[in-house]
């Protein structure tokens, strides 16, 4: 549970077996201590900010997100300029269409927001080999938004893919066709075409694909949700479990 230092253990050399036993014991005893302390002061504090997130889930578990947070417990600020790891699967031109069709229809975006999820061994293959831990996350406040998508993983999505490269290649074509001015006309009014065929497959797909009317169903299905909170507590899943059971 407690990821006790060797060189504490080794500090204890000349001493007898037994006393380096107490001492070993007295430590783990004052960390568990101060430990103890540090969970309920987060925990009272996530109680009074978070109400709204507790409402939505309605006694279902928090979700969870792998990453290398400091320490077991704290608060974090979401990123606002961070870029989509999705860019890499579908494409800068797409990811920006995603996050601007969500917005445009009401959605939180995904660029400017927290993913979780409530699938602990989906959440485990993005901990980078285990490196990172998983946490529970909880959204301060109540200024903040939600959406989930009808997958696992948004950035993996299948259909979405496909559809997603459809998109990238076509309107790179269009733009390419534009520096270009020996294009025909009807070369580049076929590339258009392509394009706004492509986003209309995509809004029919998002449209189905994408919603927010309830925390409980990505969390039964262990489908991916964002938040976009400017701030959150986290809490290592190890040691929330130990303190409240």
């Amino acid at each position: 549970m407690y990821f006790i230092k060797i060189n504490y253990w080794m500090s204890f050399q000349g001493n007898s077996t037994k006393q380096k036993r107490m001492k070993f014991q007295q430590y783990i005893t004052e960390y568990k201590s101060k430990q103890t302390e540090d969970f309920d002061k987060l925990w009272a504090k996530i109680d009074k900010d978070c109400s709204k997130y507790f409402s939505l889930l309605k006694n279902n578990p928090p979700f969870l997100r792998a990453a290398a947070y400091p320490g077991q417990m704290g608060v974090s600020s979401v990123r606002q300029d961070r870029a989509a790891a999705g860019a890499m699967f579908h494409g800068k031109i797409a990811i920006d269409f995603f996050n601007n069709w969500l917005q445009k229809n009401g959605f939180p975006r995904r660029d400017k927001s927290i993913t979780a999820t409530s699938d602990y061994s989906h959440a485990r293959k993005f901990s980078k080999g285990g490196k990172n831990d998983v946490f529970y996350i909880f959204p301060i406040g109540s200024s903040w938004n939600f959406a989930y998508c009808k997958s696992k993983d948004f950035n993996y999505d299948h259909n979405l893919g496909m559809m997603a490269r459809n998109l990238q290649s076509h309107q790179s074509k269009l733009d390419r066709d534009a520096e270009f001015p020996f294009i025909s006309a009807d070369e580049k009014e076929m590339s258009q075409s392509a394009v706004k065929a492509s986003i209309k497959e995509i809004n029919k797909f998002l449209k189905k694909y994408i919603a927010n009317d309830s925390l409980t169903v990505p969390g039964d299905k262990g489908w991916e949700v964002w938040f976009n909170c400017k701030k959150f507590y986290y809490i290592s899943m190890s040691i929330n479990d130990y303190f409240k059971t």
